[in-house]
């Protein structure tokens, strides 16, 4: 853990189209953090963003002083929310995981540990943990309660991309860049399945709402469905005819949604 005290600011433009930096809306930071790590004072005493490039003057609405609003160092490459909605966790280029209370935007905690770019996060139902997986093929999950690291898994010959675990909690599924998908058992976190059926990287998972389901897709195109917690192959969905990078399911199970590189489409 790092003692520290950083805040997270959305961007948003007034009617004038003066950039502004806001607590409200916090979620829509999760596209901007990287761009925006720190709020200080021009030289005429007016507030500026300062990121990857200098933004335009903005107004800071804060204690009335011009200080510090790190997030993250690198781009933002994952989010996640608990199952109420309190807490935000987000993933970074910067190797680090950070959580993140709502609406407020106050910072919790960092977790440290991964040696690369962090791919892909899952919290259990319960908010109990945290997975994480990064560019090195590395699988961590955290103890919400304290931040203590419950384990550390390397099942993948490759990078893993993403993440999904089961809305019971009864199991975590990790994919990556080696084509398959690997079935995590919490609590100890060992693993109990390997489910091979993609010939590409596997970029995208999304479970079902009632844990009967699970859906994978990446390069090959193809939207494999897998039967839950049995891990059998159930009828693939025809692919949206190029690399899928995204999945997404409704609330009550009934559509899928699925999107793709190089294409301005969304298939459902």
């Amino acid at each position: 853990m790092m003692a520290e005290e950083p805040r997270v600011y959305a961007v948003e433009r007034d009617a004038m189209g003066r950039v502004r930096l806001t607590r409200r809306e916090f979620v829509a930071a999760g596209a901007t953090v990287a761009a925006v790590t720190v709020a200080g004072c021009s030289e005429d005493g007016e507030p500026r963003a300062l990121g990857a490039g200098t933004m335009e003057p903005a107004s800071v609405e804060a204690s009335g002083e011009c200080r510090a609003i790190p997030a993250h160092l690198e781009g933002v490459t994952a989010l996640a929310f608990t199952a109420d909605g309190s807490r935000l966790a987000s993933g970074s280029a910067d190797e680090d995981i950070k959580l993140w209370a709502i609406p407020d935007g106050a910072w919790l905690t960092t977790f440290t540990g991964h040696s690369a770019q962090v791919n892909g996060l899952a919290l259990a139902p319960d908010a109990t943990w945290l997975a994480s997986a990064d560019d090195h093929g590395v699988v961590r999950v955290w103890s919400l309660s304290d931040g203590a690291e419950l384990a550390s898994r390397e099942d993948h010959g490759g990078a893993v991309h993403t993440l999904a675990a089961a809305p019971d909690g009864t199991w975590l599924a990790s994919a990556g860049s080696d084509a398959r998908v690997v079935l995590l058992a919490p609590p100890d976190f060992e693993r109990w399945e390997v489910l091979d059926g993609h010939e590409r990287s596997v970029q995208a998972m999304v479970a079902g709402p009632d844990g009967s389901w699970l859906a994978s897709a990446g390069y090959d195109k193809d939207i494999r469905m897998w039967a839950m917690p049995e891990s059998g192959a159930l009828p693939d969905i025809p692919g949206i005819g190029t690399s899928v990078n995204a999945l997404a399911v409704a609330a009550d199970g009934s559509w899928l949604a699925a999107s793709g590189q190089g294409s301005d489409a969304v298939q459902i």
